[in-house]
């Protein structure tokens, strides 16, 4: 404008031109399709795997439910089985004390006679048969003193083996009832009842004592 001249052009590079449209651009149009797709396979195998943590939970959920449950029942089994056991055990440990016991004994018939005479004793022996039982007394004493020797060796069972000790002794007893009824009075003496008993006085200083035996106070029998 100097003078009226005209501003020279400017050279071509100076000028910008916008970009084409995607239409015009195909491989971009391609790459905006494929990450779109791609994005959207993405989403669904994040969701497809989202579901199938899920179930996979549950399912290990309901199998340790089912596991806790049969682990309950195998429990309950193991403690029906310990208690038959334990039963059976003490069942047979009788029937072996039992089997023992009847293996001691010399004779079933010599046991039922010698019960018999226990329950059903021998009438009183009179004076006349005295010869008799003093062979009886003679015949029992060596069996007494065995028994008292033993005894002495023997010793107090200990703690806890009371039937150990009760069953070892089974022939100390076979000879104690094989030797017969304990022996009984000759003459035996008369029965005295307590109103037999004649009262008796004490004196002293402001008090008298009686002695029981006297049925009443009033009563006084001299001697």
């Amino acid at each position: 404008m100097d003078g009226g001249h005209p501003p020279p052009p400017l050279p071509y590079s100076c000028f910008w031109e916008p970009p084409a449209p995607a239409a015009e651009h195909p491989e971009l149009q391609a790459i905006a399709t494929s990450s779109v797709s791609v994005a959207e396979d993405l989403r669904r195998a994040l969701l497809r795997t989202s579901l199938e943590l899920e179930s996979t939970r549950l399912a290990a959920r309901e199998e340790f439910r089912r596991l806790e449950s049969h682990a309950l029942h195998l429990t309950h089994l193991l403690r029906l089985a310990t208690r038959e056991r334990d039963e059976a055990r003490l069942h047979a440990n009788s029937l072996l004390l039992l089997l023992s016991h009847r293996r001691q004994l010399p004779n079933p018939l010599a046991v039922d006679d010698i019960t018999n005479n226990s329950l059903n004793p021998p009438p009183p022996v009179s004076s006349s048969s005295d010869e008799e039982e003093s062979n009886r007394i003679s015949q029992a004493a060596p069996a007494e003193a065995e028994l008292e020797e033993a005894a002495m060796k023997r010793g107090l069972p200990e703690k806890g083996k009371l039937l150990e000790a009760v069953m070892g002794a089974g022939p100390l007893l076979q000879t104690l009832m094989l030797a017969g009824p304990l022996p009984e009075w000759r003459h035996p003496p008369p029965a005295i009842h307590s109103f037999d008993i004649p009262p008796v006085e004490i004196s002293g200083a402001d008090t008298r004592t009686r002695i029981a035996g006297s049925p009443s106070p009033e009563r006084k029998v001299p001697f």
